[in-house]
């Protein structure tokens, strides 16, 4: 009995530890930022930022409220496919495209700063994304 109970607590513990393994993913947070954002949710949205963001939160707000309106434009969030998604210790990147309802497609070249054990996307300049491609 004992046996056949820690056989199940370990199986328990490995389960739980690949889960958590699994969910937390850059690419996980690269598809929240858009469902989020797509979904008009700005605060979710904030929360996949990374704190080292230059970008007072006002500014942000506002260019979300433009990205909200042309994600409706384009049908809502459909999916993230991604291509590429390479960790290398605390940083992580992100590449693929986002897909929207209306069958349009948009790039996708994040990078992300692990914070408080949770990936985070870093705020580039559009030179930094295209040295990434």
């Amino acid at each position: 009995m004992n046996k056949i109970f820690f056989t199940f607590l370990t199986g328990l513990s490995i389960l739980s530890a690949s889960c958590e393994l699994f969910q937390n993913r850059p690419s996980n947070t690269a598809q929240s930022f858009h469902k989020n954002l797509c979904d008009g949710n700005i605060d979710e949205t904030l929360k996949t930022l990374s704190s080292s963001n230059p970008m007072p939160q006002e500014m942000l707000r506002m260019g979300f409220a433009a990205g909200i309106r042309e994600c409706k434009e384009k049908g809502g969030f459909k999916s993230l496919e991604v291509a590429e998604e390479k960790v290398d210790g605390e940083m992580a990147f992100v590449k693929g495209k986002v897909k929207y309802g209306n069958d349009s497609e948009e790039p996708v070249n994040m990078k992300m700063y692990k914070e408080g054990g949770a990936w985070k996307i870093v705020w580039q300049t559009p030179q930094e994304r295209e040295k990434q491609k």
